[in-house]
Parts: C-alpha cells; sequence; structure tokens
C-alpha cells in the first residue's frame, strides 16, 4: 500500500484557521503594546526636552530659555533690555535647535495625529550667529513653525512667556505641582461636546472618545493624565478663594497676564511701540 504524504486539504485548512484564530487573538495585544511603546517614548521625549532647558538655564541665573533674553533689544550679546515681542514658542524651540540642546525630530509626538504637524527638516541650522545678531533660523520658508492652522514643527503646548506665570515659572523652580509642557489639548480645556469630540488631539494617545496625555512639571517628571485637571495640578489662590486649574485654560486672569497653568502654542509674536515699550500679543492655534 503506497503511504499517503503531505497533509489533506482539510489538516490543512484546520491550521489556517488555527493560525487565523491566533492572529486575531494577538493583534489587538500588539496594538496595544506598540501604542503604550510610544506614549512611553512621548514621556521620554518630554523628559528630554525640560532637561534641555534646564541645561541652557545655567547660562542665565536659572531661567528658561527665552527668545527675548537671548536676542535682546539692540545688536549687542547679552546686553540690553529682554525683547518681549520675540518670546513665541517658534523662537523658543528654534534657539534651542540652534543651540545643538535637541533636535527638531524630538519635538514631534511618535503619535501625531494631525497631518499639519511634521519635523523641520529644513530648519538652517547654519544661521546662528552671535556676531551677526541671529540666534534661531529666521528665514521664512525654513525657520522653526508652531502654527496648528498650518504647517507646525512640534507636538507639545508649553506656557506662555510672559506675565506672573513666565516670571514665577518660567525657571528652575523644581515646583511639581505646576505644568510647564506636554501634549497639546482642546482650547479653554473644554468639554463641550462638539469641540471635544472634533479635536485631533484624543487620537495623539487617547481614542475617538477620549483625550489622554504626557504632561511635564518643572521638577521634571511626566505623568500621563486623562483629565485636563490633574490632582497633582496646585489648586489656585484668586483673592483668598480656591480655584481649580486647569491644563489648557486661563482659569484665574490678573491684570491681563495671568497666574494658573496655560499650556498653548505660539507662533509669533507682534509689538507696538519700540523694543522696551509695547503691548505684547501672540498668536495662539488649537486643533
Amino acid at each position: 500500500m503506497r503511504k499517503r504524504k503531505g497533509f489533506t486539504l482539510i489538516e490543512l485548512l484546520v491550521v489556517m484557521a488555527i493560525i487565523a484564530l491566533l492572529l486575531g487573538l494577538l493583534l489587538p495585544a500588539l496594538a496595544k503594546a506598540r501604542a503604550t511603546a510610544r506614549q512611553v517614548k512621548s514621556a521620554t521625549q518630554l523628559n528630554q526636552i525640560h532637561k534641555g532647558f534646564m541645561i541652557m538655564s545655567t547660562n542665565d541665573n536659572d531661567i528658561f530659555p527665552t527668545p527675548g533674553r537671548i536676542n535682546r533689544c539692540g545688536t549687542t550679546p547679552g546686553k540690553g533690555p529682554e525683547d518681549e515681542s520675540v518670546n513665541s514658542h517658534a523662537n523658543l524651540y528654534g534657539a534651542c535647535i540652534s543651540g545643538e540642546f535637541f533636535t527638531p525630530q524630538l519635538l514631534v509626538d511618535p503619535s501625531e495625529a494631525s497631518g499639519n504637524v511634521a519635523i523641520a527638516s529644513t530648519y538652517d541650522i547654519e544661521r546662528y550667529s552671535p556676531p551677526g545678531d541671529v540666534y534661531w533660523d529666521d528665514n521664512d520658508f525654513s525657520r522653526f513653525k508652531a502654527d496648528l492652522d498650518g504647517t507646525c514643527n512640534t507636538s507639545y503646548a508649553t506656557m506662555l512667556l510672559n506675565g506672573n506665570r513666565k516670571a514665577r515659572q518660567w525657571n528652575k523652580s523644581l515646583d511639581s505641582k505646576y505644568a510647564v509642557l506636554g501634549n497639546r489639548g482642546i482650547e479653554d480645556s473644554s468639554y463641550d461636546e462638539q469641540d471635544y469630540l472634533s479635536s485631533k488631539t484624543l487620537l495623539i494617545h487617547g481614542s475617538r472618545k477620549e483625550w489622554i496625555g504626557n504632561i511635564c512639571f518643572n521638577d521634571n517628571h511626566v505623568e500621563l493624565v486623562r483629565t485636563f485637571a490633574p490632582a497633582a495640578l496646585a489648586a489656585i489662590n484668586s483673592n483668598g478663594t480656591s480655584v481649580e486649574d486647569t491644563l489648557f485654560a486661563e482659569d484665574v486672569d490678573l491684570d491681563g497676564e495671568g497666574s494658573d497653568v496655560y499650556l498653548v502654542m505660539s507662533d509669533t509674536g507682534s509689538a507696538t511701540g519700540n523694543c522696551s515699550d509695547f503691548l505684547w500679543e501672540a498668536s495662539l492655534s488649537w486643533d
């Protein structure tokens, strides 16, 4: 009797069905593991960016890098009043990249969900020239951008570089209750159903229904949070009243300058008057 070689069609179909079943069980777990790995990488990037700020602060009395202090009024490096009109996040990150404290790649989240956000691959680091009073790439076609309505080269929101919050927290305060940068969120920390569910920020680390983000506090620790008002934030004292602080809203406005956490994205500043006497404004964007 001739011996049978190979498998029958039934046996092959059974094996294929088992493999398909195993893949069906494993793929969701693999997708979850990949998402977790991207979230951890994002937290590491935020930690490294903040460390870059801390290292740069050693050159300026523990004050974090500030465009208006790097490129002051006048043309003499390190001398003259702060030019607050250039205190945008675009210039902040441009100065850090030009100073080689971190790279453009570090500023884009591995889980970025917006098509407007891309690595600043054309940024010209060679534009940096203290003798020429140039401290970041200022060419419009290649400069660093932080505008979610157009081209944007960072995934991360940062505290505003003006007012009370800048004076109190844009430095090596080591304050574990104050957030300085993190995954961006929804304007005004809004839970309005239409604004909330239509925001692209939900898809960075969350789902179609829930915002989740990494937030870096001023003591350099990073937390993964699911709310715009995490317990880690200190309450705000407003005329003797305790007010809940949130990540993406100006909850207390004192003299138009603010004192609470307010993470945003600012591409450009503008000024009226001369360098030491002007009305500060910023162009903010959300998605």
